[in-house]
Parts: structure tokens; C-alpha cells; sequence
């Protein structure tokens, strides 16, 4: 349990600094990943307010599989791609 929320941390601090320093202005931040059950932490933070509590307009995006996933991040249709961390 304690493994899943230290993930979940460190995705909202790289998520922060990646707002911090592209643009001073507001801007959905696009996540994306595939379904896992230790993504849930993600959705809880985003219905406990976590993401907008500290100044983030966050979306998240599921998609079916890591491949699509990375696609997408390639293409520039998320800006944050949280992949599994073995698979990294």
C-alpha cells in the first residue's frame, strides 16, 4: 500500500513541475495510462480535489493498452504518460 501511494506522490510532484515550467498560464494536463488497479490512486486524487488543491487542471485519459499508451504520448496527445513501472 505504502509502494502505491509513494507513486501516487511522485506522479503529482512531476506532474506540478512539469505545469510549473512550460507555462505560467492554466492548461489541462493530459495523463494518460492504460488500466491497472494500481492506478487507482490517480482517479482518487482526482476526485479528492489533490490535483486542483494544488493549482492543476488535470485530465485523465484511459486507454486500453501500454502501446497506446506511448502512441499517444509520441504524438503529443497527452502530455504525461504513467506507464507501469516495470515496463519503463
Amino acid at each position: 500500500m505504502s509502494k502505491y501511494i509513494s507513486t501516487i506522490l511522485l506522479l503529482i510532484v512531476c506532474i506540478a513541475n512539469i505545469a510549473c515550467t512550460e507555462q505560467s498560464a492554466q492548461k489541462t494536463l493530459r495523463v494518460g495510462f492504460n488500466t491497472w488497479p494500481g492506478y487507482e490512486f490517480i482517479y482518487l486524487a482526482k476526485v479528492k480535489g489533490m490535483y486542483r488543491k494544488h493549482g492543476l487542471d488535470v485530465k485523465l485519459v484511459e486507454l486500453n493498452a501500454l502501446g497506446d499508451v506511448r502512441r499517444s504520448f509520441e504524438r503529443g496527445q497527452i502530455d504525461v504518460m504513467d506507464p507501469v513501472n516495470n515496463s519503463v
